[in-house]
């Protein structure tokens, strides 16, 4: 191998490594150059394989804040049918992130297998509180089903994907697949706009008041402060908040019609607790709804012991090719 092509190689890799220690100091050090956190929370956009291209910049929805905007990453060349879509959710503690984060989790190369991905950017907590992102989730959902016929999406497989707080937003969009948001409440919906069909949870939150008494062991999470990513996002000490906790934790809604889910998580993880996912996976196991889960051995919080994101990326789509209909 010439050193062009190990540059190209290594460089994605170095990218993803001080990604994940970024992620990890954004916890265990507030104090951290934030403008160095935004190099790696928000990267540019992931280079192009060959056989893939990219729309940027598709407004999905307006908000007092300004547009929200989307990527569709799909196959180049005549698409002859609607190709089933994975909705991408990036991670940061809902405090810091953007869409590119896609290619850390080398998400924009699944076309290569059949799919079309959207990759979104949503509010985060400085912006706007709970239920925004939710709120934002949600409507990327509903626009996919709206303007499939016009980017030759399939509005009837279409599958949700996030890593870390975006993983508890596809948790959440998952499971409460039948519900809308409304101020701080959740509302039966009358129709199948937000419904999915297969959930990917790379070590997402699932319920914010078991967190502080099941942390990984030497990890000191209190999610319960008041400055905590948990209280910022639900926007205030979630102490305080338990209706508005109750409404914003995935485990809520867990029913028997909930879509096919796979989890994803580090055993070592301490700043999502791998309980976060157990009692997750239970709470599926006990509705009957399907669910495979991950345990990455040594794992930390997407790093460390035996993660390997192109063997995850090959679970992913394997998982997806099961559960939405490709052929």
């Amino acid at each position: 191998m010439d050193k062009a092509n190990r540059r190209h190689l290594i460089t994605p890799l170095l990218k993803r490594a001080f990604f994940i220690a970024c992620l990890s100091l954004l916890t265990a050090c507030a104090s951290l150059n934030e403008r160095i956190l935004l190099v790696f929370l928000e990267p540019d956009p992931p280079e192009l394989a060959e056989g893939v291209e990219v729309l940027r910049d598709i407004e999905y929805a307006q908000r007092d804040s300004g547009p929200l905007l989307l990527d569709i990453y799909r196959p180049t060349g005549s698409i002859n049918k609607p190709l089933p879509t994975i909705l991408f959710f990036y991670g940061g503690a809902f405090q810091y992130g953007n869409k590119n984060q896609i290619g850390l989790y080398k998400g924009h190369d699944l076309p290569l297998d059949g799919f079309a991905v959207v990759a979104i950017n949503y509010r985060l907590s400085d912006v706007a509180p709970f239920p925004a992102a939710m709120e934002d989730g949600k409507a990327a959902v509903k626009w996919i089903k709206a303007n499939a016929a016009t980017y030759q999406l399939d509005a009837n497989n279409i599958g949700v994907w996030g890593a870390s707080a975006g993983g508890m937003m596809a948790a959440f969009i998952g499971t409460s697949t039948e519900y809308g948001v409304r101020g701080k409440k959740m509302v039966r919906s009358r129709n199948d706009d937000y419904r999915v069909q297969a959930v990917v949870n790379y070590f997402g939150t699932t319920d914010f008041s078991q967190g502080d008494a099941n942390q990984y062991p030497g990890s000191n999470l209190n999610w319960s402060a008041a400055d905590s990513w948990p209280s910022l996002f639900i926007g205030g000490p979630i102490g305080n908040q338990k209706n508005a906790v109750q409404v914003a934790n995935p485990i809520t809604y867990v029913s028997k019609d909930d879509p096919p889910m796979l989890i994803v998580h580090g055993e070592k993880d301490d700043i999502v607790p791998i309980h976060q996912s157990l009692i997750l996976y239970e709470a599926l196991k006990r509705a009957e709804v399907p669910v495979e889960m991950i345990t990455v051995k040594d794992g930390g919080h997407g790093r460390g012991g035996d993660f390997d994101i192109t063997k995850l990326k090959e679970d992913i789509a394997a998982f997806f090719s099961a559960q939405l209909k490709t052929n």
